[in-house]
């Protein structure tokens, strides 16, 4: 059979099909279209290098399964790593067009370690790219843009400090002679662009804050808001410009 397959060039010319195991020492190399039906497991490297204008690898799975498994057990190396020079488009762009309860994507720990890492970890990493977003959310419908749940069960902490949300912004730049700097730890814009109808009722509440304790068992202090301000020339713990402040109404 293999004589029959092998050209006077060295390589398979005719087609045919090769019963048994098959070793090959040296560089494979595969040139044009076919369809590879098999099941096996594959030891060592692998590189897929493509100059056309056509998808390198791609993966179609119907059977109920994964598409795609990375097992990576070296515990100092990412598991996957993408070298993107993407500059007009998406480094990675994933599709889920048929949720019903499902998770677009989903990042994961059970570690029990105390050490202070991170699950998911954004960064800019140059001071020049001023327009950059490092998270950008659009939400086109009327749920909940971002929604954090956190269950604290922890009883036997001798001091615990724990936070839903931490906020830290850090200004080390010097401000040169003649700038204004304006910095904003948190900006909140609210716009109702439409014209609702006369029998209409609607309610903007720039922010809402409700702390509530189920029993009063202890020494107990709930605090809505607490600012402190200091080190400036003039410093407000709070300015309302427009409107009226409402208390206990």
């Amino acid at each position: 059979m293999i004589s029959k397959l092998v050209g006077s060039a060295g390589f398979l010319s005719s087609g045919g099909t090769i019963g048994g195991d098959l070793t090959i020492s040296g560089d494979l190399t595969v040139s044009g279209s076919g369809g590879y039906a098999y099941s096996e497991v594959l030891t060592g490297d692998m590189k897929i290098t493509n100059t056309a204008a056509t998808i390198g690898l791609e993966i179609v799975q119907s059977g109920d399964n994964y598409a795609l498994k990375i097992d990576q057990d070296d515990a100092d190396k990412p598991a996957l790593f993408i070298d993107a020079e993407t500059t007009t488009n998406r480094s990675i762009d994933l599709r889920a067009d048929a949720l019903i309860t499902g998770v677009g994507a989903f990042f994961y720990s059970s570690s029990e370690n105390t050490g202070a890492f991170k699950v998911v970890e954004i960064k800019n990493d140059h001071a020049s790219a001023t327009g950059a977003k490092p998270l950008s959310i659009l939400q086109n419908s009327t749920g909940r843009g971002i929604d954090i749940d956190v269950n604290n069960s922890a009883t036997t902490t001798a001091f615990l400090d724990s936070k839903g949300i931490y906020l830290d912004y850090d200004k080390s730049g010097v401000v040169a002679d003649g700038v204004t700097s304006a910095l904003y730890g948190f900006d909140l814009d609210i716009d109702d662009a439409a014209t609702n109808h006369a029998n209409a009722t609607v309610t903007m509440t720039g922010g809402r804050i409700n702390v509530t304790s189920a029993n009063a068992q202890g020494t107990l202090k709930n605090v809505g808001l607490d600012v402190t301000v200091s080190g400036a020339d003039t410093n407000y713990a709070a300015l309302f410009n427009g409107g009226n402040v409402g208390i206990g109404t």
